[in-house]
């Protein structure tokens, strides 16, 4: 059996279109990565983001506007969180495409298997008022912890709360239920 080796495809960063050997190529001076001549023509400088050569894009106006009609604020590049949306970053330097598909962090299983064993339990109708007052205080007092488990675990603990008030609620209408019966009951004699 051979193996053919393959030649490293190049892809333009601007159309994200494969450079064929028919096609004019133009290398950025500062980081050698290829574009379409078009392309490169087109943009006015590179595509790729940090690079010398990127070309600033502005606004028409001349400010720098968002999507919400005010002028965009700088953030300074040694900033780790973000001071208007609290987002942390791990470094300073920009996301790379290897940063979008990266395996999330491990979250706490412990808290994980807390949060399923309330959810067993809070399924159980007898223990539906225990589970209503721990998944409450949890979930209002612990808050920080149950953010850091993730949005499952956040997710199991409200739906045993949720299960549980229905609990609650079945008990204490079959127990007024069974209390006016009653009553209509001794009235009636």
């Amino acid at each position: 059996m051979t193996f053919v080796s393959v030649p490293p495809v190049a892809v333009c960063p601007c159309c994200l279109f494969t450079i064929s050997n028919a096609d004019p190529e133009r290398r950025c001076p500062a980081c050698q990565t290829p574009h379409h001549q078009v392309c490169w023509d087109e943009l006015g400088g590179c595509a790729i983001y940090g690079c010398p050569q990127m070309v600033e894009v502005r606004k028409a106006g001349g400010d720098d506007v968002n999507w919400w009609g005010q002028t965009a604020k700088t953030i300074s590049m040694a900033e780790l969180e973000c001071p208007f949306c609290h987002t942390k970053f791990e470094d300073i330097r920009p996301i790379q495409r290897e940063d979008l598909f990266a395996t999330p962090k491990q979250r706490d299983p412990a808290a994980r298997g807390s949060a399923v064993r309330l959810l067993i339990f809070s399924t159980l109708g007898f223990f539906s008022p225990i589970t209503l007052l721990i998944g409450l205080v949890w979930y209002l007092r612990k808050k920080k912890e149950l953010l850091e488990a993730g949005g499952s675990t956040r997710a199991l603990v409200l739906i045993s709360i949720v299960v549980s008030v229905l609990y609650v609620v079945i008990i204490l209408g079959g127990w007024a239920l069974f209390v006016l019966k009653k009553a209509a009951g001794d009235a009636a004699l």
